[in-house]
């Protein structure tokens, strides 16, 4: 599942915890306990045991069923649950030094400036990775950078051929 389509509840006013916002979720939903219980696969004396926070939240799976059906973004409800994804110690692992030297100067930014500002050049760069490259276009492609590199650039002065004219 790609979470750039599911929507984003970062501005919403959601209370501090993962039981909290569970349980605030889908009362605002109005879903019922044992009707979310049901569709995640786990008893509603379970599920309102983790709203009231007699338990712990429950494992990566379930919170991403919870966040699907509640129509939140499961890496919302795995920060609230205190959890890093599943995905992310890969791509740590990719490049350690590099990786965690952008997410301590992500750390040190206002939240709206990486939402505005950062993140949209992110997912920009990801899309273009991600976009099929069909040869006409590789073709167009080689052929401006081909155009850029031999042609010289415009006139910037009178030609020489219309000097004392």
């Amino acid at each position: 599942m790609d979470g750039s389509s599911l929507p984003l509840d970062l501005d919403a006013d959601l209370p501090s915890s993962f039981g909290e916002t569970v349980r605030s979720l889908r009362q605002q939903r109005k879903i019922g306990l044992c009707e979310l219980a049901r569709d995640v696969g786990m008893s509603a004396a379970y599920l309102s045991q983790i709203e009231r926070e007699v338990y712990p939240p429950p494992v990566e799976e379930k919170i991403r069923v919870i966040a699907e059906r509640l129509g939140s973004h499961p890496d919302t409800l795995m920060g609230l649950a205190g959890r890093i994804p599943s995905d992310i110690p890969d791509a740590i692992g990719r490049d350690p030094h590099t990786m965690t030297r952008l997410i301590r100067g992500l750390a040190a930014l206002p939240t709206d400036q990486i939402r505005d500002r950062i993140l949209p050049y992110v997912e920009a760069a990801v899309a273009d990775l991600e976009a099929p490259v069909t040869p006409a276009a590789r073709i167009e492609s080689n052929r401006v950078e081909l155009e850029e590199l031999t042609v010289p650039e415009k006139h910037q002065g009178a030609s020489p051929n219309t000097e004392g004219s």
